[in-house]
């Protein structure tokens, strides 16, 4: 109950006070730290949990590797996946895809790919840690091929997968193609941009010193646009001194 209020203390004394936590008790309370985004603890909890002698399972290794994935922290995410081979996880699709996003996201690419590779069916989540890794390191090219090869083997794309496109497509310097996946979202697939695809389309024809076609796209918007579609405007009116 504390931890769906978010009142992370008093769950924590009410936890302490327990004289005997079996799994149960330890997830919920690494899972409460998780929600609330307090990575640091969750891998400080993690490692007493496993001092007490406690194994974890799947739902715990999870909420470990999400948090290792927030603080960038590869080495733990890799002594993490060392322990999900040693407990038999290794076919569980949702650590799959957890070990792709914390390492995608930590840069290492090469063992993300690797790991999205052994999976005999790729869910939409799993294509989008993929991409949104390629994107977000500079790959834009390899992550706009993966998104093509997700349609290709019939996964229907959602709104979070084309903000990976599209960002990837900004940190890429693919502005014309990065029109091409936006007027998609509506034409093909029936997708209605939010303020998030906006603000990506924003920051790619703005890095292209196309300014005034930024500003037409934040007029036509069908929603109203918030801090982030304005904070990529003036960014890249800073940058090209205007």
């Amino acid at each position: 109950m504390y931890v769906k209020c978010g009142s992370v203390d008093n769950a924590r004394k009410l936890f302490d006070a327990m004289p005997e936590k079996g799994l149960i008790t330890w997830n919920a309370m690494i899972s409460g730290y998780a929600q609330n985004g307090l990575a640091t603890h969750v891998l400080n909890l993690y490692r007493e949990m496993e001092s007490c002698g406690v194994c974890p399972d799947p739902v715990t290794l999870v909420g470990v590797l999400s948090s290792c994935t927030h603080l960038g922290a590869h080495g733990v995410g890799h002594e993490v996946e060392r322990r999900i081979e040693s407990c038999g996880f290794g076919s569980n699709p949702y650590l799959k895809n957890a070990l792709i996003n914390m390492y995608a996201r930590c840069g290492n690419l090469v063992k993300a790919h690797a790991i999205f590779n052994t999976m005999p069916g790729k869910s939409l989540i799993s294509w989008t840690a993929i991409i949104s890794g390629y994107g977000m390191h500079g790959h834009g090219e390899i992550a706009l091929e993966l998104f093509d090869e997700m349609i290709t083997s019939g996964i229907r794309p959602d709104k979070a997968v084309f903000v990976t496109a599209l960002s990837a497509c900004s940190h890429a310097g693919l502005t014309d193609e990065g029109l091409e996946y936006f007027a998609a979202m509506e034409k093909q697939y029936r997708l209605q941009p939010g303020p998030e695809h906006y603000s990506c389309m924003v920051d790619l024809l703005g890095r292209a010193g196309r300014l005034m076609e930024a500003k037409e796209l934040i007029g036509s918007m069908q929603v109203k646009p918030d801090g982030g579609v304005w904070g990529a405007l003036l960014g890249a009116c800073k940058i090209h001194k205007m």
